[in-house]
């Protein structure tokens, strides 16, 4: 990789051997649409892709085939041919994917799709990745009043700046490498995934026993293991916190920290205190705490354990495995979870089993964060390749 010398231009510095060229000039621009759902004759047996935002959160921004499907008979005119771009420009703004087929999306969508004279000036897959930042730009630039969206007029004029094909190329290579290395990381979290609830199934159940343990499981109820408490120290709308405390705030679907939220719970050893498991009593998800907390629900309950025979880590893992499908608003520790069984072998045998598992979270702890490096890394490259403030060589 090497510096560059810059130029200045209507859209700021671009290396001086770029050039700008509006997207109008470089595609067609179509709309996306929604054929009638009350005519099955549209829908019924359909072959033919029809994109939706949830095909782009379930299966990435480079798609091959979608969800759903329609019928020839519900094209209004033509497909929109492989290897286009479409970008969200209403309702969830400036998402975007690289369609591998002749397709449709719904009217939520824009396409983009290049113009036949211009194979020698844009590389698809060099702006497919630009429309990372192309999305920001949508995100930015919504009208105001009424149903969010981009002026089209406007997205046909975005400037956009362009090295030449082979650097294009080049730079898409990169990208689409480290694309390549987040995916099988991808994959091996998702195998790992699979490997723990397969160890976790035979391990709690007692269908396969550790070397060594010999002893008789035990069948109990969580209520003659757990004791059960609400929690008293809910947080005030009006408390105000000194930065440096962190004060977590659990909820029944997020915690935050002062205001900003987290989807995930972090571990912060900010006491001694006993490990508990916050159990939502609508919705009986449970959520594993090791540190100082404040609750915000009073939906949230506090389970704890009754005795020094348990492993909390083991009790805990045996309650995620429990299903049932709760019926609104009923109090479902009293009425329900309280009475529920589970196998429950010497505490030595709860503390290896609980053993085993942590190290299989921790393994796939290590590679959730090894994928987020390289997220970072990926976002910081397109930053600097696709502004042309590094080159490659």
């Amino acid at each position: 990789m090497k510096e560059t010398k810059f130029k200045d231009t209507e859209i700021g510095k671009i290396p001086q051997d770029w050039e700008t060229y509006r997207l109008d000039d470089l595609f067609n621009f179509g709309n996306g649409y929604t054929p009638s759902k009350s005519n099955p004759n549209f829908w019924n047996n359909g072959t033919i892709p029809w994109f939706r935002m949830e095909d782009i959160r379930l299966h990435g921004h480079i798609l091959f085939d979608s969800i759903q499907h329609i019928t020839e008979i519900a094209v209004k005119k033509t497909l929109f041919p492989a290897y286009s771009i479409i970008i969200s420009t209403t309702a969830t703004i400036g998402e975007h994917a690289l369609l591998i087929a002749d397709s449709l999306a719904n009217q939520q969508f824009t396409f983009l799709y290049r113009k036949v004279n211009r194979e020698d000036i844009i590389y698809i897959l060099y702006f497919y990745y630009y429309c990372f930042i192309l999305g920001d730009w949508c995100r930015k630039n919504i009208n105001e009043g009424g149903l969010a969206a981009v002026n089209i007029d406007e997205l046909k004029n975005y400037p956009l700046p362009l090295p030449s094909l082979a650097e294009q190329k080049r730079i898409a290579k990169v990208l689409t490498d480290i694309d390549n290395l987040i995916s099988s990381l991808d994959k091996l979290i998702e195998k790992k995934q699979l490997i723990k609830q397969g160890t976790m199934q035979q391990l709690l159940s007692g269908n396969k026993r550790l070397k060594g343990f010999k002893e008789k499981w035990e069948t109990v109820k969580l209520g003659e293991i757990l004791d059960y408490e609400q929690p008293t120290n809910y947080i005030v709308t009006n408390e105000t916190y000194d930065n440096s405390f962190l004060i977590p705030v659990l909820t029944a679907g997020k915690s935050f920290i002062l205001g900003y939220t987290h989807e995930t719970f972090g571990i912060y050893k900010a006491s001694e205190q006993v490990p508990t498991i916050i159990f939502d009593d609508f919705t009986t998800s449970f959520n594993w705490v090791d540190f100082n907390f404040k609750v915000k629900s009073s939906a949230m309950k506090i389970l704890k354990p009754k005795t020094d025979n348990v492993n909390f880590k083991y009790i805990y893992l045996s309650m995620s495995r429990i299903k049932y499908v709760p019926q609104a608003h009923e109090r479902q520790w009293i009425s329900k979870y309280s009475n529920f069984k589970i196998s429950l072998p010497p505490l030595p045998e709860q503390e290896a089993i609980a053993g085993i598992l942590t190290d299989m979270d921790k393994e796939i702890e290590v590679l959730r964060k090894k994928k987020e490096k390289y997220l970072l890394i990926k976002q910081g490259m397109m930053q600097e390749l696709l502004t042309g403030k590094i080159r490659l060589i």
